[in-house]
């Protein structure tokens, strides 16, 4: 049993968290067919699992899907929208009575501060199951969510921390952090990050043409992908193309995201004379993604604050060098000088120069992509980590 009860994140601001405007918004059955915690449980029925995948109701058009004789998606009521909006921190109490716990052996809850884990560490508690849960973040909350976790580690800590059987690091910072929070070390498993499907997101020829966006052939295509929130930076590689356009006329950026900053960055581009050098794009189908990918030189990523960007891993899979800053655990993906660049700092002289230094350095650039799709083959495909969660699960039964 699977729970990760957010499918999606929606576009949330103060006031349609408070004026009900902001919805979840159900997925069609072919996005839940591609939502990574799904193709996870795709990847365990491989191994000869069957899997349940538990999601907040908002999320589906109707209570449960059948995609394989062994594996099924099924929703879990998430109560209280206005204080804890599905998409952010859903509470779902039901999960206390989910049908799925009298037919499964093991339990994979994420994150040790969200509701959904206490819910279901006293789910699993009664019903004698082992649970484990896979942790991505690593840091506390900024205020207000500060504050949500100082509540939650009272209330809910000690349960979670006594019930759970293992605590598998989704991130390389995470097992510090799990560790803060007064997790034992022997509970403590390895390192187990996202898992990505390979035979999916790989390096091909991309149908996309650059005359598509009104430029040139000749046009090369920096890309970001990325929310379009503060906290991504989409502004700061606004700014970093303006500088390179003095340097290199043929580099383009295509930003595919959407979020709150949506027309503030369109106007940002205009102050900065961009906007014919910089197109916006919003939610495209999976195989235009890959396409978009491959039909990049490089992959940016201009964070200020983040955890383990999926599409970092995308671009990789695609054998895409990346220029980063170094910010959440991108370093658990980009491996500075290997697969991409990892900038220090928020300079965006600097930025500038390590996107121009790898663009004219043709051999260089080959060999990241090289090593980028070698090390996705090697730590993040889908079956190996589906393999090694495996592992977890027989010794939390033991």
């Amino acid at each position: 049993m699977l729970i990760n009860p957010i499918a999606t994140t929606p576009d949330v601001t103060v006031r349609s968290l408070f004026f009900g405007s902001a919805s979840a918004g159900p997925v069609d059955s072919k996005a839940i067919a591609e939502l990574n915690i799904v193709q996870l449980g795709e990847a365990l029925t491989k191994l000869g699992h069957s899997v349940n995948v538990i999601l907040a109701d908002p999320f589906l058009d109707r209570p449960h899907y059948t995609l394989s004789d062994r594996l099924e998606v099924t929703s879990t009521h998430a109560t209280l929208p206005r204080l804890f909006h599905p998409g952010i921190v859903p509470l779902t109490p039901g999960l206390r009575r989910h049908p799925a716990f009298r037919s499964s052996d093991v339990v994979q809850a994420g994150e040790f501060h969200q509701p959904s884990t206490y819910f279901a560490c006293q789910a699993a508690q009664a019903a004698a199951i082992p649970l484990v849960l896979w942790q991505e973040t690593f840091s506390p909350m900024r205020a207000p969510g500060r504050w949500y976790q100082w509540g939650y580690e009272r209330v809910a800590g000690n349960r979670v921390r006594s019930v759970a059987k293992l605590f598998v690091p989704r991130t390389t910072k995470a097992a510090p952090y799990l560790l803060k929070l007064g997790i034992p070390e022997r509970a403590l498993a390895g390192w187990i990050p996202t898992g990505i499907d390979l035979s999916i997101y790989h390096p091909k020829s991309s149908p996309v043409d650059p005359s598509e966006f009104g430029w040139r052939r000749e046009t090369r295509i920096l890309l970001v992908v990325a929310r379009l929130h503060r906290d991504k930076g989409v502004d700061f590689a606004l700014r970093v193309l303006s500088r390179l356009r003095r340097r290199d006329p043929s580099l383009r950026l295509i930003v595919r995201g959407s979020g709150p900053q949506y027309s503030s960055l369109v106007r940002l581009a205009a102050a900065l004379g961009v906007e014919d050098l910089v197109r916006f794009i919003g939610r495209v189908s999976r195989e235009r993604m890959v396409d978009l990918y491959n039909a990049a030189t490089l992959v940016l990523s201009t964070s200020q604050n983040d955890l383990m960007p999926f599409a970092l891993l995308e671009a990789s899979a695609c054998a895409r060098p990346c220029v980063v800053t170094d910010a959440g655990a991108i370093t658990d993906i980009v491996v500075d000088g290997q697969t991409g660049v990892v900038q220090q700092g928020r300079s965006e002289g600097d930025f500038a120069n390590a996107v121009l230094t790898l663009l004219r350095d043709e051999e260089r650039r080959i060999r990241m992509e090289t090593r980028a799709r070698e090390r996705m083959e090697t730590l993040f495909s889908l079956p190996r980590v589906a393999a090694a969660l495996t592992q977890v699960y027989h010794r939390a039964r033991e």
